[in-house]
């Protein structure tokens, strides 16, 4: 799957929007790891949203979590009930990036179709071939979680620990705590071009 690069840009100004909101909103904005009921009133207050969080109990190897939005500004997000702390975390974050980086044309009742479109590794395209809006917004919504979750300023120095085993990947999911497929991703050589580019674009 291709991804519009001119879509990853919007999506790291909004980010980095929420950043910001962060500073001005929380009493600990640098908190490591990310509080999500911070991060969850700060969407709120953002987006002017009403926004519930609650445990299911679903089966389903690849759905961990979905967000409802409706009309009077109420969004739930729903999350799968026996998930890891970690990966639970990561996915409550990405369905609060949907509420913060979606347009429009993004929120649909297909879900189940949305899903079966997006994988997880995907490339970045400059407008040619791009995937069908839903599947883009699942994958931007991905990579708005790793950036919100794990701060990019922290990434360089991190690397160079784990090559140099004074860390391990065991120990960033701790401190972090975030799922190691989420961590490893953030370091991945495409992953870190398309980061670093976007970063310098906004």
């Amino acid at each position: 799957m291709q991804v519009d690069f001119q879509k990853v840009l919007e999506v790291f100004r909004k980010v980095k929007q929420l950043k910001e909101h962060q500073e001005l909103y929380c009493l600990d904005p640098k908190r490591i790891p990310v509080s999500i009921s911070d991060l969850t009133r700060v969407v709120a207050d953002m987006y002017d949203l009403k926004i519930d969080v609650s445990e299911v109990v679903f089966t389903g190897e690849r759905l961990r979590s979905l967000v409802e939005r409706y009309a009077d500004n109420h969004a739930i997000i729903y999350v799968k009930h026996d998930l890891t702390p970690e990966v639970q975390r990561f996915s409550v974050t990405k369905e609060l990036m949907h509420l913060v980086i979606d347009e429009p044309e993004d929120w649909s009742p297909a879900g189940v179709a949305t899903l079966q479109s997006f994988f997880t590794e995907m490339s970045i395209a400059n407008g040619d071939h791009v995937a069908e809006a839903r599947a883009q917004s699942e994958a931007l919504a991905e990579i708005a979680a790793i950036e919100v979750l794990y701060p990019h300023e922290f990434r360089a120095a991190e690397a160079v620990e784990i090559s140099t085993k004074k860390t391990t990947w065991a120990k960033l999911c701790l401190h972090y705590e975030m799922p190691r497929y989420a961590l490893t991703r953030a370091h991945a050589d495409w992953y870190k071009k398309v980061v670093d580019t976007a970063w310098n674009g906004i």
